[in-house]
C-alpha cells in the first residue's frame, strides 16, 4: 500500500475494523493510519433495529474469523 501511495495511486479499501468481540484488526488499524479519509459505516441490528457497531456471531465456537454460517 505504501508503495502504491508513493506512486501517487488512489486506493480504496473496505474492511471490518473489529471482530464480534470488539477487538480490532491490526492490519486495518495500520491501514487507517495511512488514510487521508476514513469513512465508518454502521450496520443495523437485526434484533432491535438500532445501529450496530460491530459484527455479531450466531455461534460462539472460538473461531475469530470465518466465512458464512
Amino acid at each position: 500500500v505504501r508503495l502504491l501511495l508513493r506512486e501517487g495511486k488512489t486506493i480504496y479499501i473496505s474492511a471490518l475494523d473489529m471482530d464480534a468481540k470488539g477487538n480490532g484488526y491490526l492490519i486495518v488499524e495500520g491501514l487507517m493510519t495511512l488514510a487521508d479519509h476514513v469513512y465508518k459505516f454502521k450496520a443495523v441490528c437485526e434484533n432491535c433495529g438500532s445501529d450496530a457497531t460491530y459484527t455479531g456471531k450466531r455461534v460462539d465456537n472460538g473461531i475469530r474469523d470465518e466465512l458464512g454460517s
